[in-house]
């Protein structure tokens, strides 16, 4: 029997024995329908997660040495950097036989699964061998997939919403399920809604199903053994494949004339009051907009989080759709303002003198580059974690817009960053590990010789 099922077995035991549970299960037999359904909803919830492992992990395509066949499933063109430091070293690697695969998404407030035209262009850009797999009916993807026979799948998301079904955590049971996260750490308490009292950066089904999650640091590992459902074995310290993606991107600035101040602004898609609630484009973009319009002297390059882009269609957001699309018009009218959604934004950022945002993860992969940040913190927040605590000291916090936007100008301007150095020391904290995708192709052929020699 292999180890997952060990664990899983003892799992089950553990909970038969505690106290608490016994007295459950009796007060299940005399208290009202609703507790009934309530501890039947948890049972039934806690046998998904076992299945879903058992699955995942014994069920898989065999490997009996020779080339590790990978397939990365790619529907986040903007969060490729996560995992295009890793494609290369496979590529390069006679090890490993990788494909990277194009597929639809679904972002909150979109109507339907699309885009993967737009990923498949952008990968031929970048001279990234891969197939297609835009089938309406991803059943039919699927077999294809299938077909690939891959000893393991990377998806870029733990979100089985963001992807058509059949790519969703359950799909994907027949091979070693990886995921090196788009974000490169999580640094808030993540939101537990009512029914879900788990945390959702380190146990959906995905993270429980995976046989590997990729992990920049210690902290990120502790934060996963705290909250993981059944342990977190798979969760391993290899340090993040875009702190590389960062650190070594050429600087390409999207307007064209005379080198004058540049100014990054990233908006984040929290902007309702049902996540994180970072977001302020709503506050920040008729300010930033009067800013473009009254300092011609400076360059402005807006990048939004793919989400916002389609979050004022969805039912909580605080502005419409058409409000979106009118205010990106505007923009685009002004000679030194720019809008830029790519998958290269790194090569933006390092073109950039300094940058203004609301979050959440650029706060930390600007500070790889050693440039002024500021941050214009929203009132009621979702609070941060540890790393999130560390991350923060190396960004100017300033609650009032416009004072944020002053700042952002001076330092676009030259002024010299005090927090220069303390940016130095997060970075040195947080990406111990200066070669992360070597780190992850170790980790995958290692796991898998103990697998074989287990078998």
């Amino acid at each position: 029997m292999s180890g997952i099922m060990h664990r899983v077995l003892n799992y089950g035991m553990n909970v038969l024995k505690m106290p608490g549970r016994v007295k459950e299960l009796h007060e299940m037999t005399v208290e009202s329908t609703r507790l009934q359904a309530r501890i039947l909803r948890e049972l039934r919830d806690a046998a998904s997660v076992t299945l879903e492992r058992v699955c995942s992990i014994d069920g898989v395509t065999p490997w009996a040495g020779g080339p590790i066949r990978v397939v990365m499933l790619v529907h986040y063109l903007e969060a490729w950097a996560s995992l295009e430091p890793v494609f290369r070293a496979m590529e390069a690697d006679d090890a490993f036989e990788v494909t990277v695969a194009s597929i639809p998404r679904r972002f909150p407030g979109a109507p339907g699964f699309s885009g993967e035209h737009v990923v498949d262009a952008e990968l031929t850009a970048r001279g990234v061998r891969h197939v297609r797999l835009p089938f309406a009916d991803s059943s039919e993807s699927l077999d294809l997939l299938r077909a690939l026979r891959p000893h393991v799948v990377f998806r870029q998301s733990q979100w089985d919403a963001d992807v058509p079904p059949g790519f969703s955590t359950r799909a994907l049971s027949f091979a070693r399920l990886c995921l090196v996260p788009y974000e490169t750490m999580n640094i808030v308490e993540n939101v537990r809604h009512a029914g879900t009292p788990t945390d959702t950066a380190v146990d959906t089904p995905y993270h429980r199903a995976a046989w590997r999650v990729f992990c920049a640091n210690d902290v990120v590992q502790r934060a996963a053994i705290e909250g993981a459902t059944l342990g977190a074995e798979q969760f391993v310290v290899t340090g993040h494949p875009k702190s590389i993606a960062i650190r070594e991107a050429e600087g390409h600035w999207p307007i064209d004339g005379p080198r004058r101040p540049r100014i990054a602004w990233s908006a984040h898609h929290s902007i309702g009051d049902d996540w994180t609630r970072f977001g302020l484009f709503p506050a920040m973009s008729e300010a930033m907009l009067r800013f473009a319009e009254t300092h011609p002297e400076c360059d402005v390059v807006f990048l939004p989080h793919p989400m916002l882009l389609t979050f004022g269609g969805h039912h909580q957001s605080p502005v419409t759709q058409v409000e979106v699309d009118a205010f990106l018009e505007r923009w685009a009218a002004l000679p030194n303002t720019a809008t830029y959604t790519g998958v290269d934004y790194p090569s933006v950022l390092r073109a950039s003198d300094a940058l203004i945002t609301d979050g959440l993860s650029m706060l930390i992969e600007y500070q790889l580059l050693g440039k002024p940040l500021v941050f214009v913190e929203r009132d009621g927040h979702r609070p941060f974690n540890d790393v999130g605590d560390v991350v923060v000291t190396g960004a100017h916090r300033i609650g009032d817009v416009a004072a944020a936007i002053t700042a952002v100008h001076r330092f676009a301007c030259g002024e010299v960053d005090p927090l220069r150095d303390r940016q130095a020391a997060n970075v040195a904290d947080l990406f111990p590990h200066p070669d992360p995708d070597r780190l992850i192709l170790d980790a995958i052929r290692t796991g898998l010789s103990a697998s074989r020699l287990e078998a």
